[in-house]
């Protein structure tokens, strides 16, 4: 490729190739075609029933997504569109989403503050942060001009619902205080809090299962 960084082919900084395929079953008399994907003329090829057409000859592109066949399909034939586009890990752009709807995309993401843990689904890498559900110690409240105030909150209760053992492999080494920052916090039924040598669990209320 010439124009790629003073390189003929694919930079050495491209960590691998990437294929963007489409399969298209037309059900009438079909010319005009969409690639999705987007495509690059010079390595963009189109199959008819597996055999390669030639540009120019037996079908059009150029402006990057539509392509036409000079002789039309037929129902029953099958069209295989392909191209192929260099990745560039440097260049990647990261799809950022917040709760399932799209907030943009970047190349760069900073995760700060403790408690933050990651999970892959699949393509998808599930961020959770720690008070995600609102009422964390101090979670801000913004004015409706989206600046700070002077004032913040903490949620009202907190749920034990699995069984947890406070000791020095959970809360510290040494002494030490177990705090909640709610000021009540329930223990529901079939869960249980055990409190180990040298731990100190401070709450305002407690509330064990239904009682």
């Amino acid at each position: 490729m010439i124009g790629n960084n003073g390189y003929i082919g694919r930079a050495p900084g491209d960590s691998r190739v990437t294929v963007a395929r489409q399969v298209y079953q037309p059900t009438a008399v079909q010319t005009a075609f969409v690639f999705g994907a987007g495509y690059d003329t010079l390595y963009f090829d189109v199959y008819l029933n597996g055999a390669k057409l030639v540009r120019g000859i037996d079908f059009t592109s150029g402006d990057g997504r539509n392509f036409s066949l000079i002789v039309p399909a037929q129902p029953g034939d099958v069209i295989e569109a392909e191209t192929y586009k260099a990745f560039n890990a440097a260049e990647a752009t990261i799809g950022i989403s917040s709760n399932g709807l799209v907030i943009g995309e970047t190349n760069n993401i900073n995760f700060i503050g403790a408690g933050n843990t990651f999970a892959q689904e699949g393509n998808t890498i599930n961020v959770e942060i720690q008070g995600g559900g609102g009422g964390g110690v101090g979670t801000a409240i913004r004015y409706p001009s989206n600046t700070d105030s002077p004032f913040s909150y903490i949620n009202a209760t907190a749920s034990v619902t699995e069984d947890i053992m406070l000791d020095t492999h959970t809360a510290g080494k040494s002494y030490s205080y177990v705090v909640v920052q709610e000021p009540r916090l329930i223990v529901q039924t079939g869960a249980a809090v055990t409190v180990g040598l040298g731990k100190t669990l401070v709450t305002d209320l407690y509330q064990l299962g239904d009682l």
